[in-house]
């Protein structure tokens, strides 16, 4: 932990001073030791295939070749400036299966000329992509059920709104 992060909230009350300490003092989880999540929830964590270390990490990882969709996250992969502080952007490389994890490209650098990242903001914009205004105009006007009114004696009741 950085000096920066380094501080202890005011303690008022011997059980929370008691609580926080415990907090304090809890290390990071493995998947068979308790920490700061369960030994069970940091095995699920891990076997959703997601790894995040920063740059000099993952540079000095040689010869280490991602599974296929593993997800690989950059802790530090650029800077922004954000109120006169520079801020930590996360990269992401997903694993081929056969692909050293220095050679994968991010995901933010596609390659023809655009990057990936606003290929994806500009699809995300397209609101006709998938499904133009007259279909979502079609399906908009179809019947359906007002849960609170949807069954009157023993009829279904169906509506337009």
């Amino acid at each position: 932990m950085s000096d920066s992060c380094n501080y202890k909230i005011q303690r008022t009350g011997d059980d929370v001073s008691a609580l926080l300490d415990k907090i304090d003092n809890l290390g990071p989880a493995t998947s068979t030791l308790a920490g700061l999540m369960t030994s069970v929830d940091k095995a699920k964590l891990d076997a959703l295939g997601i790894q995040y270390h920063t740059t000099e990490y993952w540079n000095r990882q040689i010869g280490y070749i991602p599974k296929a969709g593993e997800l690989i996250i950059y802790s530090d992969y650029k800077t922004v400036t954000i109120d006169g502080h520079e801020v930590y952007v996360p990269g992401m490389k997903i694993g081929s299966g056969n692909g050293y994890v220095q050679d994968l490209a991010f995901v933010t650098s596609g390659g023809g000329g655009e990057d990936d990242e606003s290929l994806l903001l500009e699809h995300m914009a397209d609101t006709i992509a998938h499904c133009t205004q007259a279909e979502k105009d079609y399906w908009n006007n179809k019947l359906n059920v007002t849960d609170t009114q949807e069954v009157v004696g023993e009829s279904l009741i169906f509506n337009r709104n």
